[in-house]
């Protein structure tokens, strides 16, 4: 696996424009953001529905994590901050998240 410093030197060669590094510093949360969120609107399983907080967003962070943490530990808190913050936004959701999120998914890439 590659170590973060060649993940950020491989970024680095491609994003050399400033304001390209600026509206990555924004669309990639909201990218991070907005597919948890659509991952959190598919339909559980059955085993699934037994517990409450147990979605596809929540199966889907674990591996996500780990590898963030394999990278650096900094990188995985950082990244385990925005999973908190993007699961506990996913509980108070509505219908309007899969419209809104698509259109955040649209505009971010």
């Amino acid at each position: 696996m590659r170590s973060a410093q060649q993940w950020f030197a491989e970024y680095g060669e491609s994003h050399q424009n400033p304001i390209n590094k600026s509206i990555h510093w924004i669309a990639v949360p909201v990218i991070y953001a907005t597919v948890a969120g659509l991952l959190w609107d598919i339909p559980q399983l059955q085993f699934m529905a037994a517990l409450p907080w147990l979605n596809w967003a929540v199966v889907i962070t674990v591996p996500v994590l780990l590898f963030y943490f394999a990278l650096s530990f900094p990188i995985g808190l950082g990244m385990t901050a925005l999973t908190v913050v993007c699961l506990w936004g996913g509980q108070w959701r509505n219908a309007w998240v899969f419209p809104c999120g698509r259109r955040h998914w649209d505009c971010s890439w």
